[in-house]
């Protein structure tokens, strides 16, 4: 009796542990971050090796227009090179719309849906 109690207690234990050190945390990155790891292979390495090192499985990547340019629709190929990399050090990653002086979360009211849908004309898996 003691025996299987203290087996029980044991795996609890050890479930406890790994769930807590399973709890993933997750960034959002902002303009300017976003835009340095797009355009500087350095940075994004020392972005990705931070991450890493703070144990963050998800990130938020900015992905609209930033100080008169827009990566996005100009160089997607950016978005799509960096995301890669981000999923090949298993950083689950999405690039999302949202910034304060664009208004961007009017698209997910259904009059402004189609100007949303229109800028992303595909469903997630195109970036």
């Amino acid at each position: 009796m003691i025996r299987t109690s203290l087996i029980a207690l044991g795996l609890l234990a050890l479930f406890v542990a790994r769930t807590s050190a399973a709890a993933e945390r997750a960034i959002w990155t902002w303009e300017q971050a976003s835009y340095a790891m797009l355009e500087d292979r350095a940075a994004a390495d020392a972005a990705i090796a931070f991450l890493r090192s703070k144990h963050i499985g998800t990130v938020y990547l900015y992905a609209d227009a930033y100080q008169e340019r827009n990566l996005p629709e100009a160089r997607p190929n950016l978005y799509r090179q960096l995301i890669r990399r981000l999923h090949a050090r298993r950083l689950h990653t999405f690039a999302l719309l949202g910034s304060a002086h664009l208004h961007t979360e009017a698209y997910v009211l259904p009059e402004h849906r189609n100007t949303g849908t229109r800028r992303w004309p595909c469903s997630g898996a195109c970036l």
